[in-house]
């Protein structure tokens, strides 16, 4: 949603407006860094299975 009036192209100019903030909380400011570990460890356990799949596949031209 526009927060001013649109400014012209036609003119060299810059304009100034008060930009509502955010309400409510975000998940870091209720968990902490525990947002940040479970996110880290999500993505550790994706790697990790796909390291696996890798590994597990049977190669071209082997045997």
């Amino acid at each position: 949603a526009p927060v001013g009036a649109r400014l012209s192209t036609s003119r060299s100019t810059a304009a100034v407006y008060d930009v509502p903030l955010a309400r409510g909380t975000t998940l870091y400011v209720r968990f902490g860094d525990w947002t940040v570990y479970g996110a880290l460890a999500a993505l550790a356990v994706s790697g990790a299975a796909v390291g696996v799949r890798a590994v597990r596949r049977p190669g071209r031209g082997r045997g």
